[in-house]
């Protein structure tokens, strides 16, 4: 079980509501925090993407998706427990592989060799041994382990769904109710596959006005942040998250400052819901179709 003695977890009720908390470290950002918005320089061109790919019918609900290790991005959609793998060059899905009966997943990510997907109630499967295996040999149908969460529920909306910046364990993002006593919050749970235990308390609080005084979000507007999907860039371990209704993308620095933020054109996304990095450090952004085909965008880099 997660507690502040075995790993540092810790939320201060007591801090003021601009405060970011991230594990092991509780950062206070104050106003000088907003300097990093002036030097930092998100490191793609998000209004010219590289490739815009349309996906099939069948994912037209794309809701996440990550790399696995055989070069190919797994993608999971709102209905299906099947895993989708394609092709970050050509935006081909090469394989399909079923993983469990229908539900509503949300989240996607590859860790120590196994595929997890996330469930919107919190649960989370685990897929062993599929993320290394080529596009041709994959089998139709796998069997899952399917862990139910000890804090999590359909409150929080479970959604968004990676590999933590010290590769240590997983996130697990909340869209809607962030826990007991929270308030005017995004909250991050860390899920130990270990032991298959989720933190008691958020490893990581974005609360409304740390948005307010970084972004140009007003006060009135806040509850339209729903964070869809947060991914770790593997070049600096900074942190990407993107909320699907506001189309706002946030970047974090791995220690938990605030880098920069972006608000996507709806033309250009009109529901961003998956969110990954590539070969080569490409940033892959999956949108829903809503009442269109969905697409996968890819940015290049184009700073070092």
């Amino acid at each position: 079980m997660y507690d502040s003695h075995r790993t540092g977890i810790a939320v201060n009720r007591s801090l003021k509501r601009f405060t970011l908390i991230l594990f092991p470290v509780l950062f206070s950002l104050m106003r000088s925090a907003t300097v990093h918005a002036q030097t930092y320089a998100i490191p793609f061109d998000l209004e010219s993407p590289t490739e815009v790919y349309e996906l099939p019918h069948r994912l037209a609900e794309i809701s996440d998706l990550a790399l696995a290790s055989n070069s190919l991005l797994v993608a999971v959609e709102d209905e299906n427990g099947v895993l989708y793998f394609i092709n970050p060059g050509s935006g081909k899905v090469e394989a399909e592989v079923r993983f469990a009966s229908r539900g509503d997943y949300e989240g996607v990510t590859v860790f120590l060799g196994d595929i997890f997907v996330l469930r919107s109630d919190g649960t989370v499967f685990r897929v062993p041994e599929l993320d290394t295996v080529g596009s041709a040999t994959l089998p139709k149908r796998v069997d899952s382990e399917k862990i139910k969460s000890n804090i999590l529920n359909r409150r929080c909306d479970a959604e968004g769904f990676t590999v933590n910046p010290a590769g240590t364990a997983l996130w697990i993002g909340c869209k809607e109710k962030p826990g007991r006593d929270i308030d005017h919050a995004r909250a991050i749970y860390a899920f130990d596959p270990n032991i298959d235990e989720t933190s008691e308390e958020p490893v990581l609080l974005i609360e409304r006005d740390f948005l307010v005084q970084n972004t140009s979000m007003k006060r009135s507007e806040f509850d339209r942040f729903k964070p869809s999907a947060i991914a770790v860039e593997p070049v600096t371990g900074n942190i990407y998250m993107i909320s699907s209704v506001d189309r706002l993308l946030l970047v974090l620095s791995s220690t938990g400052e605030f880098l920069a933020s972006h608000k996507f054109h709806k033309e250009l996304l009109r529901q961003p819901e998956g969110l990954a990095f590539g070969p080569g450090g490409s940033l892959f952004i999956a949108s829903e179709g809503a009442g269109k085909r969905a697409v996968l965008i890819r940015f290049e880099r184009t700073v070092d």
